[in-house]
């Protein structure tokens, strides 16, 4: 594993902090809370890259934790969405209670491309609705706004 360059977390020598200020207004997140000086940090990897790890750890320092992977699966309780994943995915990746079964539809998404786009148009939305109410409210576990771990929005490579 090689080491982050500073461009890749975010932070900026002094030649280019002074560059973005002669240039346009630097990007704003989309996700923040506007109460809060503190930042908002989004933990993304692969599984088992150590997101819940990190996020334990800034958690006991102090921070928020908004935890994207449990309101993903909090949301697959819902009703539209099980409409919806029951429409694209069909009845076999449900129990016999009828709750999605995570690890049916695990199977199918990771084995297709086209299956884990189709799966993130359906849940993403909400879950990135969910996460962005949770952090301009200040959610979490401690005080101010904080990382969020979970799943990346968008299309993965």
């Amino acid at each position: 594993m090689r080491p982050l360059r500073n461009a890749e977390c975010g932070l900026r020598s002094e030649n280019d902090k002074k560059k973005a200020d002669s240039s346009a207004a630097t990007p704003q997140s989309e996700i923040r809370n506007p109460q809060s000086p503190r930042p908002v940090i989004g933990l993304m990897g692969g599984i088992g890259a150590g997101k819940s790890l990190v996020a334990a750890q800034l958690a006991a320092m102090g921070c928020d934790v908004v935890d994207a992977d449990r309101i993903g699966h909090d949301l697959l309780d819902e009703e539209g969405i099980r409409r919806a994943i029951r429409e694209r995915f069909g009845p076999e990746v449900f129990d016999a209670a009828g709750r999605v079964d995570r690890g049916r539809l695990g199977d199918r998404v990771f084995a297709d491309p086209l299956d884990r786009e189709a799966l993130e148009e359906i849940v993403h939305p909400e879950l990135w609705r969910r996460v962005r109410e949770t952090v301009a409210a200040g959610g979490g576990g401690g005080p101010g706004g904080g990382p969020g771990c979970g799943p990346a929005p968008g299309k993965r490579t």
